[in-house]
C-alpha cells in the first residue's frame, strides 16, 4: 500500500498560554541585550574578551563589534524556529 503525502491527516493544535508566554519572553529577552549593549556600548574596550584558558589567564579577544553578531545570530535562530514551528499546516 502507498502513502500519500497528500492524504495524511492534518492536525492544527492551537497555540497554547504557555506558548505564548515562551514567545513573549523571547521577545523581552532579546530586547534587553539589544538595549543593555547599546547602553554599555561606550564603556566596552575595542577588544573583549573572548576565551580564557583553563588557569584563567586570557587567550582569544575579539572586537566589540562582534557582541551584535551574537544578539543577530540569537534573533535568526528565534526567527527561524519560530517559522518553523509556526507555520500553517498544509
Amino acid at each position: 500500500m502507498r502513502c500519500s503525502i497528500q492524504n495524511r491527516p492534518v492536525i492544527a493544535l492551537p497555540a497554547t498560554n504557555v506558548c505564548r508566554l515562551l514567545n513573549l519572553a523571547t521577545v523581552l529577552a532579546i530586547g534587553a541585550s539589544v538595549a543593555t549593549l547599546a547602553t554599555a556600548w561606550s564603556k566596552l574596550p575595542e577588544l573583549v574578551v573572548s576565551h580564557f584558558s583553563a588557569s584563567g589567564q586570557v587567550n582569544g579577544t575579539l572586537p566589540r563589534l562582534f557582541l551584535w553578531a551574537l544578539v543577530a545570530l540569537n534573533m535568526m535562530i528565534v526567527t527561524v524556529l519560530t517559522a518553523y514551528f509556526c507555520r500553517p499546516a498544509p
